[in-house]
């Protein structure tokens, strides 16, 4: 049998994350099975960590794909949904966070509940942010990578300060700056950290994880990285405006030029550093103009408007679509037999079962205005065997036709809420495959070295990968 280790990484994008949500709940109808049973690893970015949060969620049982498909449909709005006074007392996020994190940390305790990292059902990584910490005495700031094998205590003696609840770990990646106020959390050690979105230094953790997992699987002889995109900003930003903007005109693109920018530069440094017997899969749409000259969803993190949400979910089914030989082939691969994680760290015995935990209530949060019904959206069905039909809610009416097959003319096809839309001009979905025979992995691949949370800790120990994982 291959030893070969298995990750699955997933971008930040806000609301966008439907866009993964759902190419996930295609592979998982193709599998036949959740998709945490196909993979070792799976990391992801803070709307990313809310998906790798519930595919590794322990209890009752991991969240299927289309139950997150469905966290956006539903819950979307409730996070994304300013307050009148909450607007007037921040002058329009100039002078406290967009939104409220009520909303979202409700959702949160309503996931994940109690479950901590070490209980995670698979190796799961998400970068943050640390804005401070106290290290000999001294304040400090940096990237910080929450790994459920350091709560469990792997290569560390104090796993307590390296175990989270779920519900916080989320909540600090998912900080973004000026949406919402930074995270106040605590350890299990009782330390208290503040942390913000790890978009920040990692909106695609693609390359953290496989540096991670390289380290952790010393006995693995090849790589699957699965890379999941939340829709390339395709909207350009004009010259002769922003040679004039300042902090004002600056303020709402900065972020999706930083973000996006990062992401964008994780491809090609993965492009660069895998070679045969590191299999590359990146699933990545634009999000233009539709071909029949619709306009294309907007790419800002936070328009949940039921329109946005009908274009983005045209754009994950027409991804699958024009990815569906990819699709095939990374089923194939996924369907034969994986490894078992014992036999990729060296491990004489699987990782340690985690230990009783002290569990307080979930913190209190405000109650969350609820959303209609009409007013979201139907999903898309993206099985083949059923012609694309909508998904609905129990209790909710069947979407229209033109509903289901793409926003239509008249219809979703005037401008967003948010009026941000992209530019005219129709593009094909932008996309990136990069399948590698199988090749052992050299002998830098297995160095051993030091493998803390915090950025400093992953220098060092042969891995090229520069990003610390």
């Amino acid at each position: 049998m291959a030893k070969t280790a298995r990750i699955l990484s997933i971008d930040g994008g806000g609301i966008r994350g439907i866009i993964p949500a759902l190419v996930l709940k295609k592979l998982e109808g193709q599998l036949g099975h959740g998709i945490a049973e196909s993979f070792h690893m799976i990391a992801g970015t803070s709307t990313g960590a809310l998906i790798a949060a519930g595919l590794s969620r322990p209890r009752p049982e991991p969240l299927s794909a289309n139950e997150l498909a469905r966290l956006y449909v539903e819950d979307g709005p409730k996070i994304f949904q300013r307050s009148l006074w909450h607007g007037v007392s921040s002058l329009g996020g100039l002078t406290d966070q967009r939104y409220d994190a009520a909303p979202l940390e409700r959702i949160l305790d309503m996931t994940f509940g109690n479950t901590l990292m070490s209980e995670a059902a698979t190796d799961l990584l998400v970068p943050a942010y640390e804005i401070e910490r106290s290290s000999g005495g001294r304040r400090e700031k940096g990237p910080h990578f929450f790994k459920s094998w350091h709560a469990r205590g792997h290569r560390n003696e104090k796993p307590d300060s390296h175990d989270f609840y779920v519900r916080d770990v989320v909540r600090a990646s998912t900080a973004a700056p000026t949406y919402f106020e930074a995270a106040d959390i605590l350890d299990r050690a009782g330390d208290e950290r503040y942390l913000i979105d790890g978009g920040v230094v990692a909106n695609n953790p693609a390359l953290c994880a496989l540096a991670s997992a390289r380290r952790l699987y010393p006995a693995a002889d090849s790589f699957l990285l699965v890379s999941l995109g939340t829709g390339d900003l395709g909207r350009p930003i004009e010259f002769d405006a922003a040679r004039h903007w300042g902090i004002s005109g600056w303020a709402r693109p900065l972020l999706s030029v930083i973000f996006g920018g990062g992401s964008e530069s994780v491809d090609y440094q993965l492009g660069q550093l895998l070679t045969p017997g590191r299999s590359f899969f990146r699933f990545q749409t634009d999000l233009l103009p539709f071909a029949d000259g619709l306009q294309g969803p907007n790419d800002d993190f936070d328009d949940a408007s039921p329109d946005n949400l009908l274009k983005l979910q045209r754009k994950a089914t027409e991804l699958v679509e024009a990815r569906a030989d990819d699709i095939v082939a990374l089923v194939k691969l996924l369907q034969s037999d994986m490894a078992p994680r014992e036999a990729l760290t060296g491990e004489d015995r699987p990782a340690a079962p985690p230990r009783p935990a002290a569990r307080p209530e979930p913190r209190p949060v405000s109650a969350t205005p609820s959303v209609p019904p009409q007013a979201r959206p139907p999903i898309v069905e993206l099985d083949e065997e059923d012609g694309g039909k909508a998904d609905t809610a129990p209790g909710e009416p069947a979407a229209p036709a033109e509903a289901v097959a793409g926003p239509a003319e008249g219809d979703v096809g005037r401008p967003n809420e948010a009026g941000d839309d992209a530019p005219g001009g129709v593009g094909a979905p932008s996309t990136q495959v990069t399948m590698d025979p199988a090749q052992p992995a050299t002998p830098d691949d297995t160095a051993e070295g030091p493998d803390e949370d915090t950025a400093s800790a992953d220098t060092g120990g042969g891995d090229p990968a520069g990003p610390q994982g």
